[in-house]
């Protein structure tokens, strides 16, 4: 599924799967210089990894998204 939703992205922004930098949430938090080295992030997931089911990487994704709506990234 992984591999899917990754080119679904690329389709949909006309650019190869290879220029996408991809991070897994279920991992951690990334760090702000990846945060930093990116034009725009892009989160996915569904079904196992749906935020309405929630789990122990949820509280860090949401600090993530919080920083990036103060940084104004572009998501």
């Amino acid at each position: 599924m992984r591999e899917h939703e990754v080119s679904c992205f690329s389709r949909a922004l006309g650019t190869e799967n290879g220029r996408l930098q991809i991070f897994d949430l279920l991992s951690g938090a990334p760090d702000q210089a990846l945060l930093d080295s990116v034009d725009v992030v892009l989160i996915g997931g569904s079904g196992d990894y749906s935020v309405a089911r929630g789990g122990p990487w949820l509280p860090a994704a949401l600090d993530t998204m919080v920083g990036l709506h103060g940084s104004s990234k572009p998501t």
